[in-house]
């Protein structure tokens, strides 16, 4: 048998699930905090096989379905059908990041951003860069900020609360019930804010064509 037999703990299930996959710790944290109710979805690459029926055995639901982009294959996992549906039938980014479960103002802003051509991302990364070079110290709960927050001002120490509440529930979370996680998502938290750091002087220039500033 490739699955443990250990049903009633999340953190095994998920963390083998995610050897198989080989998952990227963010997309192990999203499947994992959706599987102990933190989230209520998680979008992830297409699961098949033992790995459905592992999910079933956690209460999980799914659904292969991507209105927005039907030739993608992906799975959408969450622990209510009527929730997973909100997320695969999403007819835009605004409705697709609430049934993901992100904060409300974060979603707003970046439907806001991609309405105008303006990747948000892209100014979240560069901002960062300028803390960052600043001799900012990144707080340690930004490793479980999974998305875009509607306000951040990372050299000034000011970001979304909405956006921080929702990390520091999360590292809460993840710490007390899968520590082994929280490891490694500080840890790949840390390389990549290196492999930003090194690539600083691309990121600048897309800001500066795209939001048009210095």
């Amino acid at each position: 048998m490739i699955f443990p037999s250990k049903r009633h703990n999340p953190a095994e299930q998920i963390s083998t699930i995610a050897e198989r996959k080989q998952l990227h710790s963010s997309d192990e944290h999203s499947l994992y905090l959706t599987a102990v109710g933190i989230k209520p979805v998680t979008l992830q690459d297409r699961f098949s096989g033992e790995e459905l029926r592992v999910l079933k055995r956690l209460g999980m639901k799914t659904e292969d379905t991507y209105k927005m982009y039907p030739d993608l294959k992906v799975t959408f996992v969450g622990r209510s059908s009527a929730n997973v549906s909100l997320a695969a039938y999403a007819s835009n980014d605004y409705e697709l990041g609430n049934a993901l479960g992100y904060p409300s103002d974060a979603v707003s802003r970046y439907s806001q951003l991609t309405s105008q051509g303006k990747p948000p991302a892209l100014a979240y990364l560069h901002n960062m860069i300028i803390a960052v070079e600043n001799g900012v110290q990144l707080p340690s709960w930004l490793a479980y900020v999974d998305h875009i927050p509607s306000e951040y001002n990372l050299k000034r120490g000011k970001v979304a609360e909405s956006s921080e509440e929702y990390a520091r529930i999360a590292m809460e979370h993840t710490v007390r019930g899968n520590y082994q996680l929280a490891c490694k998502l500080h840890v790949d938290f840390f390389n990549r804010v290196s492999r930003i750091m090194a690539d600083a002087g691309d990121i600048k220039q897309l800001m500066h064509f795209h939001y048009q500033i210095e």
